[in-house]
């Protein structure tokens, strides 16, 4: 049996994030069978998306969240508490939330702004956020990186791994740099040819034992260990309650060691939604018999996938193995919008004898920045949601 020996990275990614603040709706109050007692945040820029936080009572059974006219796809995180993402519409509105249950309904009239500038929160403690957010002044550089992915595997055989879901969190800190940690991906619309993450080579901090990612009721612990490259905080073999999708993480490091302290920071982490097709189909097909059966054509193909959207990328990484699966002869990496649909063109395959077996990785991926208020260097995240499938190399 064929096999090919799958080794992911630790990926670093960079980017600018949702400037989505926590806000009070304490005007919400309990009547009804159902309802909602806050939206967290109730404000989006209108040319992002925005993740969201509806907290109320009488959530039970399945949950459909409106937002005006557009239905929401909805992540429930407790059993009342449910996430959606609101959509980038392009223009400033009020629009009303409407959420049913099977306990009734409830619309809470112009519950979601969008808005250009950030709107005065009345509720808010002004004077005390200020002291928060004025204590450090950003630096610019880069000083922590978070990486957070869930694939499925159509092959666990095929790659060498126990499981059909893999799930696992990382998390390194270290001097500040303004080096970049996307630079071995090719510009969006493009592909290359052997293109991989190199070791940044950075003076890692320790942070203390822990370092966790929190969303609502589901907290994951990275816990620290030390390799020949420093100190790095890491999950493995996740369960699936872990990664929840479209949703929000608030990085919480209780200790702060070299860092000079605890802290925390909000909606750090950010994942992207799940799938429900993949093209071509024969990727996925789990029974072994199936494997590497789907075609990949030396003078181009064309993969797809849905849902799609959102303010993301999609990337799709394929590994070129000889014939025997033996030895790994090269890769192509292609990165662009996520659009539902991605052309590899013919050339990037051609120096490769026909037959040789293909490891596809399609992935989803949601990049975040944000300040690390002990220091005012910038920590990076990235999340990939994605599929680990089989092909061929086809004429």
């Amino acid at each position: 049996m064929n096999r090919l020996i799958a080794v992911l990275p630790l990926v670093f990614a960079c980017g600018i994030g949702l400037d989505a603040r926590e806000t009070d709706t304490d005007y919400l109050t309990e009547e009804g069978d159902v309802g909602l007692s806050s939206i967290e945040p109730n404000w989006g820029h209108p040319d992002e998306d925005t993740i969201v936080t509806l907290t109320g009572w009488g959530l039970n059974g399945e949950v459909s969240v409106q937002f005006g006219n557009a239905d929401l796809q909805v992540t429930r995180i407790d059993e009342d508490r449910v996430v959606v993402t609101a959509p980038a519409i392009g223009f400033e509105t009020a629009i009303d939330v409407k959420i049913v249950s099977g306990s009734g309904a409830f619309t809470e009239a112009e519950g979601f702004r969008y808005s250009y500038d950030q709107p005065q929160d009345t509720d808010t403690d002004t004077e005390t956020d200020t002291d928060d957010t004025e204590t450090t002044q950003p630096t610019g550089e880069y000083g922590g990186l978070v990486h957070f992915i869930r694939a499925q595997v159509a092959c666990k055989d095929c790659f060498g791994v126990t499981n059909e879901l893999t799930i696992d969190a990382s998390a390194a800190f270290h001097d500040a740099s303004s080096q970049g940690y996307l630079d071995w991906q090719p510009p969006s619309g493009s592909c290359a040819m052997n293109a991989a993450p190199s070791d940044m080579n950075l003076n890692r901090r320790d942070v203390g034992p822990w370092v966790y990612l929190n969303s609502g009721a589901t907290s994951v612990g990275l816990a620290k260990t030390n390799s020949s490259s420093g100190v790095m905080y890491s999950a493995t073999n996740l369960g699936l309650a872990d990664f929840i999708s479209n949703a929000s993480y608030d990085v919480s490091v209780p200790d702060g060691g070299e860092l000079g302290g605890g802290f925390e920071v909000k909606n750090a982490v950010v994942t992207p939604q799940g799938f429900t097709d993949i093209q071509p189909f024969e990727l996925l097909l789990v029974n072994i018999a199936a494997a590497f059966s789907a075609p990949v054509s030396a003078s181009g193909t064309n993969f797809s996938w849905a849902p799609s959207g959102g303010t993301g990328s999609f990337m799709i990484q394929v590994d070129v193995y000889d014939p025997s699966g033996a030895n790994l002869l090269g890769n192509v990496v292609c990165l662009g919008p996520d659009n539902g649909t991605m052309y590899i063109p013919g050339g990037y395959f051609g120096g490769y004898p026909y037959g040789s077996l293909l490891a596809v990785k399609m992935y989803r991926q949601r990049v975040t920045e944000n300040v690390i208020p002990t220091t005012g260097d910038t920590l990076l995240a990235v999340t990939h949601g994605g599929v680990w499938g089989t092909a061929y190399l086809s004429y």
